[in-house]
C-alpha cells in the first residue's frame, strides 16, 4: 500500500511536464515466493520500502518513466 506520497520536482520540457515523487510503500503484508512457493522475503527487509518515481508528458496525461530506489530514512 502506498503510505505516502512527497513532491520532490517539477519542471517544464516545452509543452509536457517533468514531475519527481518520493513513493513510500508499506510492504509489511508483502511476501517473496520462490518456485516451490517457500518464503524467501529477506530477514531484514523494513516495513517500509521507498521510490523516486518520475513521470513525465502533456500535464493532464503524466505517465511513469522511470522508477528507482529511494532512501528509507525519508519516509
Amino acid at each position: 500500500t502506498v503510505a505516502s506520497i512527497e513532491g520532490i520536482d517539477y519542471s517544464t520540457i516545452g509543452a509536457d511536464a517533468r514531475v519527481s515523487v518520493l513513493v513510500c510503500l508499506d510492504v509489511s503484508e508483502v511476501r517473496l515466493l520462490d518456485s516451490n512457493d517457500t518464503d524467501v522475503t529477506p530477514p531484514d527487509r523494513g516495513d517500509v520500502v521507498s521510490q523516486i518515481v518520475e513521470l513525465t508528458g502533456p500535464p493532464a496525461n503524466l505517465r511513469i518513466s522511470l522508477e528507482s530506489e529511494g532512501e528509507v530514512d525519508r519516509c
